[in-house]
């Protein structure tokens, strides 16, 4: 039994407070248990001398409404906004965590562990901004560190909206003297770069030990030298650090935002190619032969000791497998280093695997070896890519789409649309379907870019799906269904909470999920909802994926859970890990990955783990198959074999 704390406000019946998580000048963090959908979150409550002050009200609601636009792996969601007596609070997902503050504070973060939690950082910050929202305060405390050292960014509630200069103007000057950028200590407006400024502090003082201005005394000092002095050079606090970390590091830190860096992108590539450069352990740009790594069959005595467990009865060892089969992945038959982690999902056209990275660069690898094909720079902005018969479709921040060669990344056909395209196209037959940040859908030949029909709606805020011959789109908490000849609508369906997967189709059903870990059941013919929907224990990040009349199910919890076609459980693997990604299903195994960068293989059947493979890195997209090859994109592009 969960024991209660009692709190003067506790009359909140859905939420039992647990116990406090952290306290400041604004209000205090609880970890509180939501008894009506069996989870732990995070409620902000805001203290009782500043509840009466309308301006921390309505600063706390503004945060509401920034976070509640954000839908992305790194940015805790948010669940409630509210207000109960002399109480306003947030319920927010729960983050089973240090900050990285009290990480600091533990003692030094590795190079290597530092970047990667900066690449986690920069992705939700540049989601963030493309959003139109600037977050304004990032600091060690506003990020928290998950297991598998999955890096979450919080707290909202200096953000604005960048199109509200009477917001920006009002709050200027608010932020924590040690990561505030120059303009922003000045009172004059924030904007991206700024959190680039501040993002750049906190990796100095990752790298360096030290927060830039070390040693100064007072709020005063630290913003009088944020405004007029220069930072040292990190090496001086750590000579070890390679020396061309500097340079990056001091243009991220300008004190014109003109002379920073153009996006996040660029300063993590910037600081990634740094120690890339240095010598010689750390350079690891080029493919490299097949390296053995912790692998291993994993008997069932083990499984305790890997923290994962199933419901369920064990299946017996089944019959030798056929040549045809995919056999158990046991080593990394090449890895490459894109020097960017994270970036959007893989794409395989025919032998070629094309890599979209952070900073909007395309490469083309050869599928068997590794190799470089070809590789187009970042001055498009590509989005991520998506196979299209032969050729390669991708978007761009240019406003166009592009069809490539897949052997020579040339470009075959391109197709000028309203606004970036940053999700990948997606293939429905001979059509191809892209969706713009400026709300606009178009449907073109796939053949050849030309426009069948476009149409505007709001922003997708999830992939499109397709199906049944109609185009399923979300929005917030919409989702509506166009005929796929005209785009007329069909029907439309409003979820009480923001729907956070791709919309799959299943027969003559439709399934989507929710932040709030809801898996809805609709008919595909009229958007209606079939039963009562499945709560998973955590926010569904990952599509869901149907087959042989079975629906896997992975959450951000770490649970991935099978279920029969009435929606019963057949049984459920703890990963101890978020799974952001789809599982790949060949030969009766499921693959996925974790946050953790643990690859698991389970018997699709009962659930029973067959193999896991120890890899680096956010696993946050789907596993592709060439063969007996499988691709995974982790800390690196992976190619597993036997």
């Amino acid at each position: 039994m969960r024991e209660r704390m009692t709190l003067p406000w506790s009359q909140l019946e859905r939420y039992q407070v647990i116990d406090e998580i952290s306290r400041g000048g604004f209000g205090v963090v609880y970890r509180a248990y939501e008894p009506s959908l069996d989870r732990s979150i995070a409620l902000k409550v805001l203290s009782p001398e500043l509840a009466h002050q309308p301006g921390f009200v309505e600063r706390l609601r503004r945060e509401a409404v920034s976070a509640a636009r954000l839908r992305h792996p790194h940015i805790a969601l948010l669940y409630e906004f509210g207000q109960f007596d002399d109480t306003a609070f947030l319920a927010m997902e729960y983050i089973d965590g240090p900050s990285l503050r009290q990480l600091l504070e533990a003692g030094p973060i590795g190079p290597e562990r530092a970047l990667a939690i900066l690449g986690q950082i920069g992705s939700a910050l540049d989601y963030a901004h493309r959003m139109g929202i600037v977050h304004r305060d990032v600091k060690p405390s506003n990020l928290l560190i998950g297991p598998g050292d999955h890096a979450v960014l919080i707290d909202f509630g200096l953000a604005d909206m960048a199109e509200n200069p009477q917001t920006t103007v009002d709050t200027a000057v608010l932020g924590t003297p040690h990561y505030m950028a120059p303009e922003q200590a000045a009172g004059h407006a924030a904007d991206a770069r700024s959190d680039q400024y501040a993002l750049a502090a906190v990796a100095y003082e990752l790298l360096a030990g030290v927060p830039p201005f070390h040693g100064r005394r007072g709020a005063a000092a630290v913003v009088h030298a944020h405004i007029y002095e220069p930072p040292a050079p990190p090496t001086e606090y750590r000579p070890t650090l390679p020396i061309g970390v500097n340079a990056v590091l001091l243009r991220a830190l300008a004190k014109s935002p003109y002379d920073r860096y153009s996006s996040l992108a660029a300063f993590l590539a910037d600081l990634h190619a740094a120690f890339a450069a240095a010598p010689p352990a750390q350079r690891a740009r080029t493919p490299r032969p097949a390296v053995r790594m912790l692998v291993g069959l994993v008997l069932l005595a083990l499984l305790a000791g890997l923290g994962a467990w199933q419901f369920g009865v064990f299946a017996p060892a089944g019959p030798p497998r056929s040549a045809d089969q995919l056999p158990l992945p046991q080593q990394v038959a090449w890895a490459y280093d894109t020097d960017l982690a994270g970036g959007p999902a893989l794409a395989l056209v025919a032998d070629t695997l094309v890599v979209g990275t952070l900073d909007g660069g395309l490469l083309g690898l050869r599928a068997e070896t590794g190799a470089l094909r070809w590789s187009k720079g970042s001055e498009v902005g590509f989005g991520a890519p998506a196979a299209a018969g032969d050729q390669v479709v991708v978007g761009g921040a240019d406003g166009f789409v592009y069809g490539l060669s897949p052997g020579s990344g040339g470009t075959i056909w391109r197709t000028h649309v309203y606004g970036a395209v940053r999700l990948a196209p997606l293939l429905d037959g001979e059509r191809l379907v892209v969706a713009s940040e400026k709300g606009y859908v178009y449907v073109l030949q796939a053949s050849n870019g030309q426009l069948i029909w476009s149409r505007p709606l709001d922003p997708l805020t999830a992939p499109p799906g397709v199906g049944g011959g109609r185009l399923l789109a979300v929005s917030g908490r919409t989702l509506m269904a166009l005929d796929m000849r005209n785009g007329a609508v069909d029907w439309q369906f409003e979820a009480p909470d923001p729907i956070s997967t791709r919309p799959v189709v299943a027969g003559d059903h439709l399934l989507v999920g929710t932040t709030r870990g809801q898996l809805y059941t609709l008919g595909l013919a009229d958007g209606r909802q079939q039963a009562r929907p499945y709560q998973a224990a955590g926010a569904l990040v990952a599509a869901p994926l149907a087959a042989q009349q079975t629906v896997f199910l992975a959450d951000r919890s770490g649970r991935l859970t099978a279920l029969s076609g009435a929606g019963a459980e057949l049984w459920r693997f703890e990963a101890g890990a978020a799974l952001e990604a789809t599982p790949l299903l060949a030969d009766g195994k499921l693959f996925v990955g974790a946050s953790s960068g643990a690859f698991y293989v389970l018997d699709a059947a009962s659930g029973r783990l067959l193999a896991t493979l120890a890899l680096r890195g956010n696993i946050d997209a789907p596993t592709l198959r060439l063969g007996r090859l499988l691709f995974v994109r982790g800390a690196r592009i992976y190619a597993l074999g036997t």
